[in-house]
């Protein structure tokens, strides 16, 4: 594992003139371009008007013209447009920053089968509010806050992975520290880096909670060895999407063709992560009541006895 406790400079010679003007924007899009200019994907960034971001991606000996700018309706989010030599133009819309370099690829690669992209890393990247509590008995590690551009089954994993280090937990303090991980994978690397604001999504929360419930229906149909115990999920998870669906005000969506191979039991410990990683960024007052419904959704999956990040010393709260 990489480690480096002051945060390094970011590496600004591909970006030249953009580089002050993307820091400006977002250091999240600042850092996520300067990476993908790293791989050799893209070059010539530019300031564009309005806000745009303009710049040219290098696809398997083709040039293609990106154009890239906010969206107007979602903070944080983006619209791109891509002009590829003897192709139709594509356009994407309302790309969260957290998730853009891996829907620009996916796109790329639909666009250009043939092509290349070995030497483009998708890293995952998670900034995390950690504090080491230090007890007779134990020592364990008290997690306040997490933002990660990767799903939450995922990131509780690698944060798990990076936990099981000797030297990852010495450098946490006894007082609340923030710091950014990486997955490079193959590596890990950890900074120290400022306070940073946590969000809830709920959709992704509910989108779990209904793909486990079908993962579970499935099952159940199927003639499932422990249907008694599936039945109380059952119950549990339709509970779950009642009171979920009071405050989850945007379409759900899933990926029906995973769903014959979905298994119960994952299904429902991808949940699970997600009501974990999400309860983390519940505030201590739990005044609004859509923190509070997470909070109380989380507390009572707690005795759920599954596979779990495979380190009982976190605390999620």
């Amino acid at each position: 594992m990489e480690e480096s406790i002051m945060s390094e400079s970011i590496n600004c010679s591909i970006l030249s003139d953009a580089a002050k003007f993307l820091k400006q924007l977002s250091e999240t899009f600042f850092k996520l371009i300067d990476k993908i200019c790293d791989s050799g994907l893209m070059s010539d960034v530019k300031q564009g008007k309005d806000g745009e971001v303009t710049s040219k991606l290098h696809i398997g000996g083709d040039v293609a013209e990106c154009t890239m700018k906010p969206n107007e309706k979602h903070k944080g989010a983006w619209d791109v447009e891509i002009i590829p030599k003897g192709k139709k133009k594509i356009t994407l819309t309302n790309i969260p920053e957290k998730n853009f370099q891996d829907e620009l690829l996916k796109t790329l690669r639909e666009v250009y089968p043939d092509a290349e992209f070995q030497e483009v890393k998708s890293a995952h990247s998670m900034k995390v509010k950690l504090q080491k509590i230090v007890s007779a008995k134990e020592i364990s590690v008290r997690c306040v806050g997490i933002n990660a551009n990767y799903t939450p089954a995922q990131t509780l994993d690698d944060l798990c992975n990076v936990l099981n280090d000797d030297a990852f937990l010495d450098m946490i303090p006894e007082d609340l520290a923030m710091f950014e991980i990486t997955d490079l994978g193959d590596d890990y690397v950890i900074d120290v880096t400022d306070d940073f604001e946590c969000d809830i999504d709920l959709s992704v929360v509910t989108s779990c909670a209904l793909t486990a419930l079908i993962a579970v229906m499935n099952e159940i149909w199927s003639g499932g060895s422990d249907n008694a115990t599936l039945t109380t999920y059952r119950d549990m998870l339709i509970a779950d999407l009642d009171d979920l669906s009071k405050y989850t005000d945007t379409a759900i969506s899933y990926n029906s063709a995973d769903l014959s191979c979905t298994q119960a039991y994952p299904a429902i410990q991808d949940y699970i992560s997600a009501l974990q990683y999400y309860s983390c960024n519940v505030s201590s007052e739990c005044a609004d009541p859509v923190e509070s419904i997470l909070d109380n959704l989380a507390e009572k999956w707690e005795s759920i006895t599954l596979d779990d990040c495979g380190d009982d010393n976190v605390v999620w709260e």
